[in-house]
């Protein structure tokens, strides 16, 4: 894990590596997940797990879904 069509599509077009808008650092899967400061709020209220190996175990599945859609980031993945 941790490619996806929003952090890696950059490569197969030949653009610039994708930036977080509000931290601006390199866009990557554990960053929306875990550590962006714009999704800490939601994260907390959510009750997100701190790991990503945490976050994709089976019984995290809902979760994960619905921070996604929760964030609009689901269909972008």
């Amino acid at each position: 894990m941790g490619h996806c069509k929003l952090t890696h599509e950059y490569l197969l077009k030949g653009q610039s590596t994708p930036l977080c808008d509000l931290c601006q650092i390199q866009l990557s899967v554990r960053h929306i997940l875990l550590d962006c400061q714009k999704y800490d709020d939601l994260r907390g209220q959510l009750e997100i797990p701190t790991t990503l190996e945490q976050f994709f175990q089976p019984e995290q599945l809902n979760l994960l879904i619905d921070y996604l859609k929760t964030i609009y980031l689901f269909q972008h993945l």
